[in-house]
């Protein structure tokens, strides 16, 4: 072998026309190009674009708010986080809006606020609106809270998960009704049904006469998402809350052992059976179901509470209600203690001479007088 066969690897490439060097070189170019599409196509969140004919700047939010500036119909306004903490209704083209005002700043740079019901973000964030107006009503950290919520919802995996997610959801949705509630400028006339696309498992649910509205769990969803996680413990609990409301698988202020008598008033059921098969039903959970346990207690709870709470009225007779309290302390579940035990019986006795011990007892009769 000689010299020139030993190089001619190295030899020969240097004699060929190189085409290594040009398709990286290509490679590299296209690379460039779609990165650059991609930062110039892809949609900034922050870029906001004015839906209406025209639209005021404002010194601050509000409608009675000094106008600073005006925009029109497709300028672009970047949006500076700030969100006002209330909503206005206002009316653009005949139709009434409500939302907040963000603070934004325009192309020319002046700063401002405007009416969030007249500007779009891009359309892949189909959630903006939603955001804006959780941060106008409970704050950036609430919000953020929420939407880490949202995300754990698609790794509701096993029954472990499932009721974890369950406990923050029930957390997220009474800070939520508490804030509403004592909300300063609380504006009667306005509806929140937006919260049920925020809150899935919920539905939002208006007073229209007293009391606060709600936000109530709906265990059709929980029930669909336990199922499709391992284990079955979940799926019993929320067997257990279906059971309690019956009627279309929704939270309420009538579980089954209820009757309601108007939008805020109900009597017990005591002497249908309801109670008894309840309790028995729970009492079987509670000996397998450790991981659904403070829940578990707390419906049970709720149950004898509807028994022995001195301010208790009743819509059967004395004679079911007494025939189901026999039944009851003949084979009592393991689940209700020696004390609460002892709470059935005085309430037994009480129930002997129910007006003397002022019990009201037979509604049901007392209504169709």
């Amino acid at each position: 072998m000689n010299r020139l066969n030993l190089i001619s690897g190295r030899y020969g490439a240097k004699c060929k026309r190189s085409t290594t060097k040009p398709v990286f070189r290509r490679l590299t170019a296209v690379l460039t190009i779609c990165l650059f599409l991609f930062q110039h196509c892809t949609p900034d969140p922050n870029q906001l674009q004015v839906a209406v004919e025209q639209l005021d700047i404002k010194a601050s939010p509000g409608v009675k708010s000094e106008v600073i500036g005006k925009v029109n119909k497709g300028e672009t306004l970047t949006d500076l986080g700030d969100v006002s903490p209330f909503e206005s209704e206002i009316s653009f083209d005949g139709r009434l809006r409500r939302a907040p005002w963000l603070k934004v700043k325009t192309a020319e740079g002046k700063q401002g606020w405007v009416f969030a019901g007249s500007i779009e973000a891009n359309q892949l964030d189909t959630a903006w609106l939603r955001n804006k107006r959780l941060q106008c009503y409970f704050g950036k950290p609430f919000t953020d809270r929420v939407n880490t919520w949202q995300t754990s919802l698609a790794s509701a995996a096993q029954q472990e998960q499932v009721a974890g997610i369950y406990r923050e959801a029930v957390q997220i949705r009474n800070n939520m009704v508490q804030q509403l509630e004592h909300r300063a400028d609380q504006d009667k006339r306005l509806d929140h049904f937006w919260l049920n696309e925020v809150m899935p498992g919920f539905i939002y649910q208006r007073s229209f006469q007293t009391g606060p509205s709600q936000l109530l769990a709906d265990y059709r969803y929980w029930i669909g998402l336990a199922r499709k996680s391992t284990g079955a413990l979940d799926d019993q609990f929320f067997e257990c809350c279906i059971k309690a409301f019956p009627r279309d698988s929704i939270e309420s202020m009538f579980p089954v052992w209820r009757f309601q008598r108007s939008e805020t008033l109900g009597a017990s059921q005591l002497g249908k059976g309801i109670h008894t098969e309840l309790l028995k039903h729970l009492d079987t959970a509670l000996t397998t179901n450790a991981l659904f346990n403070p829940e578990l207690t707390t419906l049970k709870e709720a149950i004898l509470e509807d028994i022995l709470h001195k301010n208790t009225e009743f819509w059967q007779n004395q004679t079911l209600i007494l025939q189901e309290l026999d039944n009851l302390l003949a084979t009592p579940p393991t689940c209700v203690g020696a004390a609460e035990l002892v709470a059935l019986q005085r309430r037994r006795v009480a129930m002997e001479k129910p007006e003397l011990n002022g019990i009201r007892v037979d509604l049901r009769s007392k209504s169709s007088d």
